[in-house]
This record gives C-alpha cells, structure tokens and sequence, in this order.
C-alpha cells in the first residue's frame, strides 16, 4: 500500500487549472470572433449607405446636369400659311340713263288767265323758238285761247300721262315755270295756264352814243 502511486494534489490542481485557462481562451476567442464580424457588418452596412447615398446624390446631380446640357427642343415653325391676295373687285358698269323722251309732236295749249292781252300769244311763240340739239327738234302743235275755269293760284303746266312728263319738265326749263300739276286736262294732252307773265323782262338795247361833234374856230 506504501507503493501505490496517487496523483498528487498539486498537479490535479494544475491541470485542472490548465485546462480552466484553455476554456477560457476558446470563449474569448469565439468572442471576438463574434465581435470582429459585428464590427465588420455595421461597418459594412454604414459604408454601404454612405455609398449608396452618394451614388443617389450622383444620379440625381447626373441627370440634374443631363437635363440641364440638353438643348431645349425649339418648336418646329409652323407651316406657312400662303394668303391668296384679295381679289381686285372691277367697278361696276355705270348704269346709263335712258335719254330724255321729248314728245315735240304732242299737242300743247296755252291759255291766257292773266288778263295781259297777247300774253299767250307770246309765249306761245317763246316755246316754238326752242331749238332742241343736236337733232334741231321743235315742238309743232302749240295752240292758244283763254282759260275757261277758275284761276290757279300761279302759272302752271297741266298733263294728263306720264308718258308726257320729261316734255313737261323741258317746258318748264325753257318757260321758267315751276309749277306741274298731273291730273285731267280740258282738251290737248299738255296745257299751259297762265296768270302772270313767266317771259323775261327784254333787256332794253343799248342807245347808240353820239358821235363827238367837230367845233370849228371863227373866222
């Protein structure tokens, strides 16, 4: 019994201490293992939003300055719009009158309601001295006599058509009477009534001056 071989304390405890000190480097190494690869995933992480917020920053400032170098599209010109020029309007024709329609064949009486002897007669004569031109027309019924009615209140020339009213119109240039009167006449188609003398005054001929009379001297 004295020969048996025991393990002795002391080494029991040193082996159980080196084995307690080996335990604790693997737990330590494990641990820093774990942190190390913490360390490097938050690293990795913040490096990758640095980045990728950068790389946003870029696109956008990219674009941004894309947009800004590409030149405005300038809007296509219209097409031209080609205007016909407005049409010259030719002046109307002038209408042209229908001439006068001088009836100098048409019967005219004039009749004397002046109280002036031979008034009519006068101006009976006044009427047929009417030269019309460029034909040298005349009138050639021109009858007289007194007026068998009440007085107008001023000469006046009667018809009965108006067929007879540019003829009518002629007499009073000619006559200087003013007044026409459209209605039933008493016997020829234009009548001519006479209460004061339409003629002109003459105008007085001018006397011949005397010739200068020659004063001879005394002898």
């Amino acid at each position: 019994m004295a020969s048996e071989k025991t393990t002795p304390p002391a080494k029991r405890g040193r082996k159980d201490s080196a084995t307690g000190v080996h335990r604790v480097r693997r737990s330590r190494w494990w641990a820093k293992a774990l942190a190390g690869l913490g360390i490097f995933v938050l690293s990795a992480s913040a490096t990758f939003g640095v980045l990728y917020a950068r790389a946003k920053a870029d696109d956008i400032s990219w674009l941004a300055w894309l947009s800004a170098s590409e030149p405005t599209p300038s809007a296509s010109p219209s097409a031209f719009v080609t205007l016909s020029p407005t049409p010259t309007v030719s002046p109307s024709p002038s209408v042209t009158e229908d001439p006068p329609d001088y009836r100098f064949s048409t019967g005219i009486r004039v009749y004397n309601d002046s109280g002036i002897s031979g008034l009519a007669g006068q101006v009976r004569d006044a009427i047929g001295a009417y030269v019309h031109e460029p034909n040298e027309e005349t009138f050639t019924k021109i009858s007289t006599a007194n007026w068998p009615g009440a007085s107008p209140p001023a000469n006046v020339i009667r018809y009965n058509d108006e067929k007879y009213r540019d003829t009518v119109d002629l007499l009073s240039e000619i006559l200087g009477i003013s007044t026409v009167a459209f209605g039933i006449t008493e016997s020829d188609p234009i009548e001519i009534v006479l209460v004061e003398d339409p003629l002109p005054e003459p105008e007085p001929s001018p006397s011949p001056s005397p010739s200068p009379s020659t004063s001879w001297p005394h002898l």
